[in-house]
């Protein structure tokens, strides 16, 4: 039998030696023309991996041709058994329907029809497209840094990356020295209305790298990580006025600054875990106040908000005291607080929605009812264990995990995302919180946020036009299987479909009777992402039946 299996591989072999990409789920394919019988991925006895085409000649399939191939970690992978001698295809269309096959080899390796064992196949899951839900999608397509250059020296700028994954917009926050108050105005006893007082030079080279590359400037400021510095209480004054004039530099020209696009300026960066060191809450509340309400009158049309709350801040009934209590002071003063800001890194993506549930509550009750909820940082949680960070930083996992956490994010009342963050700051740290990595490289979830992008724009000429997709209802989700629907202007539906679960899923599609709407009348493409290729893989669907691989995203278009 050893010598069975070996003469197979051989016989595979010797077709063709050169290495087959590997392609994201790739369906067998029957040809009525050819006869030919196409399996992209054969696992022989679980150890080699092959793609083969066989020939239907009078009743019987012989081995036309086979290539080496790669492992898939999807349920398209077909597989043979040398013991039995046996071929079996997971799934194959014929005649629009989808039927397994399984086929026993005769001794010279033909496949005698009479032995082949079709059943017909349905999908495991479906997913009911219903009426518009009288919401738009929402562009959170905002990241944290570049795209200029970070971290080591040598790491490329990410320009072109940024703008093909379709970012909008970049928080000035994670740049560790530029854009930090500790570096633009490091003296506090200096005078803060004289242009020698502050030093502009590295952060206004980011300004113009984010500017000329087309995204908007979220204006976070505060310090980073490795500078926290508040303001001592004797020189509050002096460091609120510093901000006010950082503020005008890039908002009205200020000391040869900019006149930017700026909607937004976030106040400071998680007061509530180690960004304000050596003071209380209350004093961070004070200084708050006086800031918000000093920028806001400078710039009345600037919507001025922060101060991004720590993961932890929902966490436990002393955490969410401290966010009550600074939305209440807030209220009391009548202080500006035309956004609240807040961050969370899980690996729970249903998490989402009680935290922005929780801080609405919150605005609304203390009257700031008309207030944004923005979510300045977010990614998934790692716990140091390399395999596993892996995964969740690098691999098709955290890209279906963030993915899923994007739907539900989608599905609250959060105005603005900044995802934390866009580019890593080292290469012998690949599973930092980068959507790349510090040479460029796109990881697996960089490759999942242009879908998100796409989804957005589909069918719009520009894509950096602000998106008018509505939002769709539907059916079919659950908590390892995540599912938002869009439909643009010229009538195409997206859907966004992330995994989360290790294994291979198969679903179809179909529209809720009320929409009079039916399947048949559209075409259906679907683009993957997942650990079986380094790129977005695009193939023609079947909304009857869609294949899908364990950790892995889908984004289902049907084009009218």
């Amino acid at each position: 039998m050893m010598r069975r299996l070996l003469v197979f591989i051989i016989f595979f072999a010797l077709f063709d030696m050169a290495a087959v990409v590997s392609k994201a789920c790739e369906e067998a394919s029957y040809n009525d023309t050819s006869m030919q019988l196409h399996v992209p991925v054969v696992t022989v006895d679980s150890k080699s991996y092959y793609a083969a085409d066989l020939q239907l000649k009078g009743s019987t399939l012989y081995l036309l041709r086979g290539s080496q191939a790669q492992s898939l970690t999807n349920g398209c992978q077909s597989s043979f058994d040398s013991k039995t001698l046996t071929l079996s295809i997971p799934f194959i269309p014929l005649s629009g329907k989808y039927y397994s096959i399984i086929m026993k080899a005769a001794a010279d390796y033909s496949f005698p029809l009479q032995n082949i064992t079709p059943t017909t196949l349905s999908a495991t899951r479906k997913i009911t497209i219903g009426k518009e839900t009288g919401k738009t999608l929402r562009q959170l397509t905002g990241v944290n840094t570049g795209p200029y250059a970070s971290g080591d020296q040598g790491n490329p700028p990410l320009d072109t990356q940024y703008k093909q994954i379709g970012v909008t917009m970049v928080r000035t926050h994670g740049f560790e020295g530029p854009f930090d108050m500790y570096e633009i105005y490091h003296d506090h006893t200096k005078d803060p209305n004289d242009e020698k007082s502050f030093n502009f030079t590295n952060s206004d080279v980011r300004y113009r790298s984010i500017a000329n590359n087309g995204h908007e400037l979220y204006l976070r400021v505060g310090d980073g990580w490795n500078n926290p510095t508040p303001p001592e209480p004797e020189h509050l004054d002096n460091y609120v006025t510093a901000m006010v004039n950082v503020v005008r530099h890039y908002k009205s020209g200020k000391w040869n600054g900019y006149t930017g696009n700026i909607r937004y300026v976030e106040i400071w960066n998680e007061p509530d875990g180690a960004f304000w060191p050596g003071y209380t809450m209350d004093y961070f509340t004070e200084f708050y106040i006086k800031a918000a309400k000093a920028i806001k009158a400078a710039f009345p049309d600037l919507k001025v908000g922060g101060p991004g709350f720590a993961p932890s801040a929902t966490l436990t009934d002393s955490r969410k005291t401290e966010v009550e209590q600074f939305v209440s002071k807030l209220a009391s003063s009548g202080a500006t607080l035309d956004f609240l800001s807040w961050h969370l890194y899980t690996n729970t993506p249903n998490k989402y929605t009680p935290a922005a549930n929780y801080y609405r509550t919150i605005l609304n009750k203390y009257g700031y009812v008309s207030s944004e909820s923005h979510i300045t940082e977010w990614n998934t949680q790692t716990n140091g264990d390399t395999t596993e960070d892996t995964e969740l930083r690098v691999n098709a996992k955290g890209a279906a995990i963030n993915t899923a956490a994007w739907i539900v994010l989608q599905l609250t009342d959060v105005t603005v995302s900044t995802f934390f963050r866009g580019t890593d700051t080292s290469m012998d740290l690949t599973t930092f919180f980068g959507l790349f990595k510090a040479d460029g490289s796109s990881k697996k979830v960089a490759l999942a946020f242009s879908l998100w992008s796409k989804m957005l724009n589909a069918g719009m000429v520009n894509p950096t036009v602000v998106n008018s997709a509505k939002e769709l209802s539907t059916t079919g989700g659950d908590t390892d299987f995540f599912v938002l629907a869009g439909k643009s202007t010229d009538g195409k539906i997206t859907l966004l479909v992330a995994n989360t679960a290790s294994a291979a899923v198969t679903y179809s599609l179909d529209f809720d009777k009320s929409t009079g709407l039916s399947t048949s009348n559209y075409s259906v493409e679907v683009s993957e992402v997942s650990d079986a290729s380094d790129v977005v893989r695009t193939r023609a669907g079947n909304a009857g039946f869609i294949t899908m691989g364990g950790y892995s995203v889908n984004l289902v278009t049907l084009t009218p």
